[in-house]
C-alpha cells in the first residue's frame, strides 16, 4: 500500500510539472506572483531570467489552461515547491492586468 502511495504521489507531481521546453513557451507572456504584496506587485513580461526560475527544480509549472482566476481569465502557472511564490502567467499584459486589477480590489 505505500508503495502505490508513494508511486500515485510521484505520478501526480510528474503529471504538474512541466517539461523545460513547455516553459520556453511561457516566454513574451506576462505574469505575477500573486502571492507577494499586490500592493508592491506588477505584471512583467516573462523573460530569460524568469524562463530560468522557473525550469530550476525549486519550481513546477502547470501548463494546462486554468480558467479559475479571479478575473476568469486563463492562466498557466509556475510555483516554488516550498509555497512562498506562485507567478499566474497569461498571454497578455491586458488580461495580466485585469486579474491583477481584480486581485487587489478583492483585498481591500
Amino acid at each position: 500500500m505505500r508503495r502505490f502511495l508513494a508511486t500515485l504521489a510521484v505520478g501526480a507531481l510528474a503529471a504538474w510539472s512541466a517539461s523545460a521546453s513547455e516553459i520556453d513557451a511561457l516566454k513574451g507572456r506576462y505574469g505575477f506572483d500573486w502571492l507577494v504584496d499586490l500592493a508592491k506587485s506588477k505584471c512583467v513580461k516573462i523573460d530569460d531570467k524568469l524562463i530560468k526560475t522557473f525550469s530550476s527544480p525549486s519550481y513546477v509549472c502547470d501548463l494546462a489552461p486554468d480558467a479559475t482566476t479571479a478575473s476568469s481569465g486563463v492562466a498557466f502557472k509556475c510555483k516554488r515547491k516550498d509555497g512562498n511564490s506562485e507567478y499566474l502567467i497569461f498571454h497578455t499584459l491586458a488580461a495580466c492586468r485585469k486579474e491583477h486589477e481584480t486581485q487587489s480590489n478583492n483585498a481591500e
